[in-house]
């Protein structure tokens, strides 16, 4: 808590106002929000030794919880140590659809990630990561990182829409 946390004291009473708790829940706030666990989840993996077949399904991983992967996927890494002869794309797909792409350049070992806007996962989704196609015979040993991030509580909100629809019957006697 802060340490000008302190009781007040006013007209010989001592009593808590509002104002006075204001610092101290917001810092209680911010320690309950780095306790709930990690904001970060990492998809790694290799696949070491061989040449990739023509589009090698690398990796699948089943999401446990809500999660998005960020536009541009900030902070994923895709390393080749052997570098391709000519650029070479990998895929990323959410439940076998294409959501972006993870390109080497010829000659480069670094690859370059597009997500073109961020992507909800949830419980039960499969992230995929899929080789070039066609393959590179030149380009081995590759790793990669995936970063997912857990979204911040107060975004994760639910609207729900209701439509009522009210029929009147009229009879004329």
């Amino acid at each position: 808590m802060s340490e000008h946390y302190h009781t007040p004291y006013v007209d010989g009473t001592t009593e808590y106002k509002a104002d006075d708790m204001n610092a101290p829940l917001g810092e209680l706030d911010q320690a309950l929000d780095d306790i709930r666990g990690p904001k970060y989840y990492d998809f790694m993996g290799q696949y070491l030794g061989d040449v990739l077949n023509s589009n090698a399904l690398l990796m699948q991983g089943i999401i446990g919880r809500y999660m998005v992967l960020k536009a541009t996927a900030p902070g994923s890494e895709l390393y080749a140590d052997t570098a391709p002869a000519s650029s070479a794309q990998f895929v990323i797909k959410r439940n076998d659809v294409q959501i972006g792409t993870v390109t080497v350049g010829a000659g480069g070992n670094k690859g370059t990630f597009s997500v073109a806007a961020d992507v909800a996962f949830y419980n039960g989704d499969l992230l995929q990561l899929y080789g070039p196609n066609p393959a590179d015979g030149s380009m081995q040993d590759v790793s990669w990182n995936l970063i997912l991030t857990r979204p911040d509580p107060s975004s994760m909100t639910t609207t729900t829409t209701t439509t009522t629809t009210t029929t009147t019957t009229t009879t004329i006697p």
